[in-house]
């Protein structure tokens, strides 16, 4: 692994890790771990909600883009309640990847780049990702990049300024990480297109998109032009 990117990443759940997994554990034993838990979905996400009071949808803290929120409450596949079990997993598993000793297995040439925006509840508006850029640097990777857009919420790709966001992650690739000399040069033709964008369509992929390689020889817009007719092709959206 020669780079890694990191979108709307925090730094835990601090004080609240504790009881939030003993909340998980509990419920998960007495309900049974395939319980669906109302009570640990709204303390995880509830927080969330109170930034942007009065809120239109239970998913307001996403992005600013109400189109995209409202494509998010209304896939099935986002949003649902989730069991016990998995609310005690992901505070557990979020504790251990927090900790020094996690971090120090990080190789220092790791290349990281961590983005989020400034309004986003998960990265506590910004400080959860600079703790995190402040722990891996600590840890001893050498190089960790942080960008935090104004205003920008939790879902970066799905953001009103997606297509900045595109283009600054592609510009830290191409500034960070040089092309291999056995990788593909020639660009995607719109039958490629077409073929992806139904591939991740046929595979439930509507809302996240398609995922592509865009050979490195492609300049930012050509990059972006493709990215922009699979998300086209896939009903996504301009």
């Amino acid at each position: 692994l020669a780079g890694l990117t990191l979108l709307g990443t925090g730094s835990g759940t601090g004080a609240l890790t504790r009881p939030a997994a003993a909340i998980g554990a509990g419920e998960s034993r007495l309900r049974g771990p395939r319980r669906r838990s109302r009570l640990l979905n709204a303390l995880a996400f509830g927080p969330y909600q109170r930034h942007f009071a009065p809120n239109r949808t239970e998913a307001d803290w996403i992005s600013r883009d109400v189109h995209e929120v409202d494509r998010y409450v209304a896939d099935p596949w986002c949003g649902f309640v989730c069991t016990a079990s998995f609310f005690r997993d992901l505070v557990t598993g979020g504790r251990a990847v927090n900790t020094s000793a996690h971090a120090a297995a990080d190789p220092a040439q790791l290349l990281m780049l961590l983005a989020a925006g400034d309004r986003d509840p998960v990265g506590a508006m910004g400080r959860g990702v600079q703790r995190s850029a402040t722990h891996y640097r600590r840890a001893g990777v050498r190089e960790v990049c942080v960008i935090l857009y104004p205003g920008g919420r939790h879902e970066l790709l799905n953001e009103t300024n997606r297509d900045q966001v595109t283009g600054d992650i592609l510009t830290w690739i191409d500034g960070h990480l040089p092309a291999q000399a056995d990788e593909p040069t020639s660009l995607m033709d719109e039958a490629e297109i077409a073929r992806c964008a139904q591939a991740a369509v046929e595979g439930g992929a509507k809302y996240l998109g398609a995922k592509v390689c865009v050979p490195k020889d492609a300049s930012l817009e050509q990059r972006l032009a493709m990215l922009t007719n699979i998300y086209r092709a896939c009903g996504l959206g301009e």
